[in-house]
């Protein structure tokens, strides 16, 4: 009898849940025929928007098209097409794409791995491919698509890094001499300073964040480079504890313009950081330029109330 009750409770079970085997169960913010749909359309599209490494450089030097990398942070900071801004695919939301890509008919290019031939460096491997048929430019593709972006573009060709005329930039150009216009990061060493009563800042604090039993929020990496074709910084990095190097997030991150500072965002739920700095009014209406940029606490926080420690990074070209 044991088999029969089982039997019956099992169909008694899903009968009250509304869901029998070979059934989709039931969920309000997952759609897969829409998926099939948007990607039926996709194809439909695609084709005529996939463009030659020629195509890719000229629409690329137009005013206002974004050149959009989707792949892991990692990856990106690693070496990636020069220029480029990155939103990793995993975070894709109305609300992301509309901080990156604000207007939905943006002449968007996109790439992935599977555009360029692997290659081998002391850091580890450029460009590792993906299956073919799981390629990231086609997810990316179809959820641009989805997300009422209308003029998206794919970069369709296999291409060699080291012969490519597309440009690089990242962290492993420097192993990549071959590459045109390959540029390694600006990186930068943060100094530790004290606040004064007057909310100044004292210089050469001595720096007890590896003795302090949890650490202090600092840059381990930082990548600060002049935004050419905006004006201003494109700011990098990850905010990790000084001492364990665990990473933090929602740490805030300032500009400091003279003796006024400005929350300019905070990191991610991974510690990372990518923010872009430029002028902005003071109180009197002047344009100011910042001089300095530093890792607070929580954005509650006075981010110069007296007797604070932090550390801070000259926004300056290094020589």
């Amino acid at each position: 009898m044991k088999p029969i009750i089982i039997s019956t409770f099992a169909s008694v079970a899903f009968g009250l849940s509304g869901f029998t085997f070979g059934q989709e169960p039931p969920n309000p913010k997952i759609d897969f025929d829409g998926f099939r749909e948007a990607s039926a359309e996709v194809a439909k599209l695609r084709e005529k928007r996939r463009i030659s490494e020629a195509e890719f450089l000229r629409l690329a030097a137009e005013p206002g098209t974004i050149v959009l990398d989707t792949r892991s942070w990692e990856a990106f900071e690693q070496l990636h097409v020069k220029g480029a801004r990155h939103l990793d695919y995993s975070d894709m939301s109305a609300e992301t794409l509309a901080k990156v890509i604000p207007e939905k008919g943006t002449k968007v290019l996109i790439y992935c791995n599977n555009n360029f031939e692997e290659q081998k460096v002391e850091a580890g491997q450029l460009f590792p491919s993906k299956m073919r048929r799981v390629a990231l430019n086609i997810p990316t593709f179809v959820t641009l698509h989805a997300y009422g972006y209308t003029n998206v573009n794919e970069l369709a060709p296999l291409l060699d890094p080291k012969t490519t005329k597309i440009a690089f930039a990242g962290t492993a150009a420097a192993e990549q001499k071959g590459m045109k216009g390959a540029e390694v990061p600006n990186w930068v060493v943060g100094e530790m300073v004290n606040v004064t009563a007057d909310g100044s800042l004292a210089k050469e604090a001595p720096d007890e964040s590896q003795q302090h039993p949890v650490g202090f929020p600092a840059f381990e990496q930082l990548s600060i480079r002049k935004d050419e074709k905006n004006g201003g910084w494109i700011v990098s990095g990850t905010v990790c504890s000084t001492n364990s190097g665990i990473r933090y997030q929602g740490v805030a991150i300032y500009a400091i313009y003279g003796q006024w500072t400005k929350l300019i965002g905070m990191s991610d739920m991974k510690g990372e950081v990518l923010l872009r700095i430029s002028s902005s009014a003071d109180k009197e209406g002047k344009t100011v330029t910042p001089d300095f940029l530093f890792v607070g606490d929580h954005p509650d926080a006075p981010p110069l109330r007296e007797g604070t420690r932090l550390r801070r990074y000259p926004l300056a070209p290094r020589k």
